[in-house]
């Protein structure tokens, strides 16, 4: 969780998402339209898909227990990675992976 509204998933770190996360950060960083905080750096960057934001408090406990319940292990490969501007939400760029 971020706490204390927002619950996502969170893939474990490993050689390709560090080196997809250098890459990414190497064709980005020159972009005038991009300012790139700390947190988005390689090193720092924590990659992860948002399945809830702005959640209350009943809100976040519901999802929680849902995913205490529901969520099993799995893998999966990364096909697309996009770069957005949020509140309000806009897409900056999107890159094929594949």
């Amino acid at each position: 969780m971020f706490l204390p509204h927002t619950i996502y998933l969170s893939p474990v770190l490993n050689a390709y998402l560090q080196k997809l996360s250098e890459s990414v950060f190497s064709k980005i960083r020159y972009l005038e339209e991009v300012r790139i905080q700390i947190r988005y750096q390689p090193f720092s960057w924590f990659p992860h898909t948002t399945l809830g934001k702005r959640l209350n408090q009943a809100e976040m406990r519901e999802a929680f227990v849902v995913m205490q319940n529901q969520f099993a292990p799995f893998t999966g490969e990364a096909v697309e990675i996009g770069l957005a501007r949020t509140n309000p939400y806009r897409d900056l760029c999107k890159i094929k992976l594949k």
